[in-house]
C-alpha cells in the first residue's frame, strides 16, 4: 500500500511530525514502545476516510494482535502478536531531550529529605529514630558536578532529542546507556555521541533504527558527524529486532576502534558468506538468537582479531572447522551454553581450533547424563590446549591426570572387535582412531593402556550381578549384571532413570558384604566397581547428596 509523501500530524504534536520507522509509545503506559510501519487509512468499508491509523510494530511481541495483515489487507509486516493498527490520536512520539533526562535522573537531592528529617520506627518499641544518612553531603556534590561524571545511564528516559550544550555540559562521559528511548535513527545517536569526545562503551539496548541504506559513515561525514564514534570500543544492541547482518556490516567504517560488539536477544539465524571488516572486534556476542546451523557460525571466521564468541542459548546441534588455518585462528574463547550438541566429535572438532583456551559448554544433551567431574574429564582428554572448562581453570596436574584418565576410558568404553587380539597400539581398528582423535599421541606420551585393551576385548567374561537401591523410594531394588569396568558415572546414569534423581544429586554407597556395618563412599565417578572392589550380589544404594545449610545464601 502506498505510503503518504508527507509526514501526517496530530494537533499536539505537530512540532514534531510523525515518519515511517519513529518510536511511539501509547499513553499513559510509556514503558511500551513501538515503532511506525504505516501511516493511512484503513482498507475497510466502515472506515471513515479522514480518520488516520498508525500501524505500529511493538518491541513487545505479546503487546500487539496481528503480524500487520488484518481482515487480508497487507498494512506491513512483522512478527506475529508484534502489530497493531492505532488511531493517530492515541500516540505519542515526543518526549524529553536528553539534558532533561540527565537533570531528572541526577538531580540533587532535594531539601526536604535532607538527614535530620527523616525517621524510621524501631520494631520492638515502635519509637520513631533519627536516621542520618551518611556520605549524602559526598553524593550530592558529586551528583551536582555534571562534567564529573563518567558513566551516565539514561534507560527508559523516553529521549528523543539531543540537546545542542551536551559537550559543555558533560563533556567526561565514558560508559553511555541511553537504551529504551524514543531515538530513532543513527543520527539522532550520533548527534550525541559526536558531542562526547571520552565515549568508549555505547548502550543502545532495545532500541529500533531505520534501516540503513549506505555505510553509516557517509552519512555521518555528509551531516558533518564523522568523529560521532570514532573512538567506542564497546557497543551493545541487545534486543534491537536486528536479524539481517548486512545491517551490522554497514556500520562497520563508523566504529574504527570496536573491540566488543553485543548482539544479543535478536533473531540472527543466518549470515553472508565470507563475513569480514571490523579489523578490530575481539569480542561478539550472539546469545539467545535463532543460529541452528554451525555452518552458519563459520561464515564469521573472516572477522581476522576475533578471540571471543558468544553462542549460548541458540540451536546449534553440531560443530566442525574444516579448515583450522584460515578459520577462527585466533579464537580463544567460546561459550556455547544451551545448545543441541549431542555428539563427541564436535568435541574433538575443538581440538582442531588453533588458539581455543576457554570453554564453556554445560548444559547441552551430550553432558545430560554426565556428571560434572566425568564431563571435564572427558574434554579435557580430548581438547588438548584448554586452560579454562566451564569456569573452572585447569591446572597442568589436572590435564595429566585428565589425560591418562580419557585413554583408558576410550578403550574400555570402545567394543573392539570379536576375538581380536590387539597388543600394541597400532592393531586397534582404524575406527577407533577415528572416534578418539587424541589416543595415539596420548598413548604414545604415557603409554597404551594394554591392560584395558585386553579387558575391553572380554568384558562377559568379567560380569557381576549388583542390586540399586534408593531409600527415598519404597521400589525394591532393581538387579543388574554389569561388566565390573563399569564406571561410578554410568551407574549414577541409571540410578537417574530407575529413581529420578538428577546425575549431581547423587551418593553412591555400598557395603562390602551384609555384616558390613559401614557402607563404602564411591566419591569418584571415574572409577570402575573393580577398583572399589564391588563383587558379586552387592547392593550399591543410592541416596539424595546432602546439602549443609551454611551452603545456601540468602536470596533477595
Amino acid at each position: 500500500m502506498d505510503q503518504p509523501e508527507q509526514p501526517i500530524l496530530a494537533p499536539e504534536q505537530v512540532i514534531s511530525p510523525l515518519t515511517l520507522n519513529r518510536r511511539v509509545y501509547r499513553p499513559p503506559d510509556a514503558k511500551q514502545l513501538g515503532t511506525v510501519r504505516y501511516i493511512g487509512p484503513l482498507q475497510s468499508p466502515d472506515a471513515k476516510s479522514d480518520e488516520v491509523f498508525v500501524g505500529v510494530e511493538w518491541d513487545d511481541n505479546t503487546r500487539g494482535k496481528h503480524n500487520g495483515v488484518v481482515n487480508g489487507v497487507t498494512y506491513f509486516e512483522c512478527e506475529a502478536g508484534c502489530g497493531s493498527l492505532v488511531p493517530l490520536n492515541k500516540l505519542c512520539w515526543t518526549g524529553i531531550s536528553f539534558l532533561e533526562a540527565l537533570d531528572e535522573k541526577y538531580k540533587p537531592v532535594p531539601a526536604q529529605f535532607s538527614a535530620e528529617e527523616l525517621y524510621v520506627v524501631d520494631a520492638r518499641t515502635l519509637h520513631q529514630k533519627k536516621f542520618e544518612l551518611v556520605g549524602m553531603d559526598k553524593i550530592e556534590n558529586k551528583q551536582k558536578q555534571l562534567d564529573k561524571l563518567v558513566e551516565v545511564a539514561l534507560s527508559g528516559y523516553l529521549i528523543s532529542k539531543v540537546d545542542a550544550t551536551v559537550a559543555t555540559t558533560t563533556p567526561s562521559i565514558v560508559e553511555l546507556d541511553v537504551s529504551h528511548n524514543l531515538l530513532s535513527t543513527w543520527l539522532e545517536i550520533a548527534s550525541l555521541t559526536v558531542q562526547l569526545p571520552q565515549l568508549r562503551v555505547l548502550d543502545l539496548n532495545s532500541s529500533r533504527f531505520a534501516p540503513l541504506d549506505a555505510p553509516l559513515s557517509a552519512s555521518l561525514a555528509s551531516a558533518s558527524l564523522a568523529s560521532a564514534f570514532q573512538h567506542v570500543k564497546v557497543l551493545v544492541l541487545n534486543s534491537c529486532g536486528l536479524h539481517d547482518w548486512s545491517q551490522i556490516a554497514l556500520l562497520d567504517s563508523a566504529f574504527p576502534v570496536l573491540e566488543e560488539l553485543h548482539l544479543c536477544w535478536n533473531r540472527f539465524r543466518a549470515f553472508p558468506d565470507n563475513v569480514s571488516g571490523f579489523e578490530s572486534l575481539q569480542t561478539l556476542n550472539l546469545e539467545s538468537n535463532q543460529i541452528d546451523s554451525w555452518s552458519e557460525v563459520l561464515h564469521l571466521s573472516g572477522l581476522k582479531s576475533l578471540q571471543k564468541i558468544t553462542l549460548n542459548d541458540n540451536q546449534i546441534s553440531q560443530i566442525t572447522l574444516p579448515n583450522p588455518d584460515t578459520q577462527f585462528t585466533s579464537l580463544r574463547m567460546l561459550a556455547i551454553i544451551g545448545n543441541r550438541i549431542a555428539d563427541w566429535k564436535s568435541i574433538d572438532a575443538l581440538d582442531r581450533f588453533h588458539a581455543l583456551e576457554w570453554l564453556r559448554f554445560s548444559p547441552n544433551p551430550l553432558v545430560t547424563d554426565l556428571s560434572a567431574t566425568l564431563a571435564r574429564t572427558l574434554f579435557v582428554g580430548r581438547v588438548g590446549k584448554l586452560v579454562s572448562f566451564n569456569g573452572s581453570a585447569i591446572r597442568e596436574k589436572d590435564r595429566q591426570e585428565a589425560e591418562k584418565y580419557y585413554i583408558k576410558y576410550s578403550v574400555r568404553h570402545y567394543p573392539l572387535p570379536p576375538n581380536s587380539t590387539p597388543d600394541k597400539v597400532k592393531d586397534l581398528p582404524a575406527e577407533f582412531y577415528e572416534a578418539h582423535p587424541r589416543y595415539q599421541a596420548l598413548a604414545e606420551k604415557y603409554g597404551a593402556p594394554m591392560s584395558e585393551i585386553r579387558e575391553a576385548q572380554n568384558l562377559q567374561e568379567e560380569l557381576i550381578h549388583i542390586s540399586l537401591s534408593c531409600r527415598l523410594l519404597p521400589t525394591p531394588p532393581s538387579k543388574k549384571l554389569l561388566p565390573a569396568s563399569t564406571t561410578v558415572s554410568n551407574l549414577k546414569v541409571m540410578c537417574k532413570r530407575l529413581f529420578q534423581l538428577e546425575v549431581d544429586e547423587q551418593t553412591l554407597w555400598f557395603a562390602a558384604s551384609k555384616d558390613d556395618p559401614v557402607p563404602e563412599l564411591m566419591d569418584d565417578d571415574t572409577r570402575s566397581l573393580a577398583y572399589y572392589g564391588v563383587k558379586e550380589s552387592t547392593e550399591i544404594i543410592c541416596e539424595k547428596k546432602f546439602v549443609p545449610k551454611s551452603s545456601f545464601k540468602k536470596q533477595y
